[in-house]
């Protein structure tokens, strides 16, 4: 795991500036916070865990709904931005530099009400490690309790378009590749996994069952195509509309930029 903390350690300064807040991460940050309101209003949930935090976006969320928040990442210099951003929102939550191997010897004894993983960190594991977490994280959660994963897809038609228009056939064709990828982020290479829904489906069996999925970015386009729909946000408000008009098919969770998961605790 080297390789991938080096990477986001020094992609943390510039993150949210890239991502987080692009008017295209604003629109697939929402997609995952219509599921997970709904969520919060449904389900008796107070305490949240979040793996792959980032620096912090999603737990201040979190903890302005007054929930009790731990959140973790690989990052150390992901952490310390959290926990900076909560430090001046005057929002209590703990920052724990953590990797996913190390959850659940990191938290035992501990129970939550809600897992959280957000935007592709789980996409830097394998599928026995998958397995393996997700083992450990239904002994980290109560009884009847849910997870909601976002990972990127191994079939994101717009990567497939695009990059064909570019006259790229490798990078077009990158996602449909099985086993692990290699990618550079600030000059530091490391692998990645791309998944389908029912792959993780399979992986996390015979700790949780499957309650719900949906595209994240069927329609609103990959975060690096931000530049191109600068100059046309009427055109990107019509996508987005599209996604959150038509897009919350389950049929058409495994062809967005991202798929969004709902696991629940199964203790049958």
């Amino acid at each position: 795991m080297t390789g991938t903390k080096a990477a986001f350690d020094a992609a943390a300064a510039q993150y949210d500036l890239e991502f987080s807040e692009t008017t295209i991460g604003k629109m697939q940050r929402n997609r995952v916070w219509q599921v997970v309101d709904a969520i919060l209003r449904k389900e008796k949930i107070q305490t949240v865990l979040e793996l792959n935090g980032g620096t912090g976006v999603d737990a201040l969320e979190f903890a302005k709904r007054g929930l009790t928040v731990t959140t973790t990442d690989l990052s150390e210099n992901m952490m310390a931005l959290t926990r900076a951003k909560a430090a001046k929102a005057n929002q209590p939550l703990e920052a724990l530099a953590c990797d996913f191997g190390s959850i659940g010897k990191q938290f035992a004894g501990k129970r939550f009400d809600f897992i959280f993983s957000n935007f592709g960190g789980l996409n830097c594991i394998d599928a026995k490690r998958i397995n393996e977490l997700a083992a450990s994280l239904k002994e980290l959660l109560k009884p009847n309790g849910v997870c909601v994963w976002v990972i990127m897809s191994r079939d994101c038609w717009w990567e497939r378009v695009y990059f064909k228009r570019k006259n790229k056939p490798n990078e077009a064709a990158r996602r449909s590749q099985k086993g692990e990828v290699q990618t550079i982020i600030n000059g530091h290479t490391f692998p990645i996994w791309y998944y389908a829904p029912d792959e993780i489906e399979k992986f996390v069996q015979p700790y949780f069952r499957v309650e719900r999925k949906r595209a994240v970015g069927w329609m609103i386009p990959p975060s690096y195509l931000e530049h191109f729909f600068k100059s046309k946000p009427r055109l990107l408000q019509s996508f987005n509309w599209l996604e959150n008009a038509l897009g919350n098919r389950e049929s058409l969770a495994a062809r967005g930029d991202h798929f969004l998961i709902v696991l629940r605790r199964n203790d049958d």
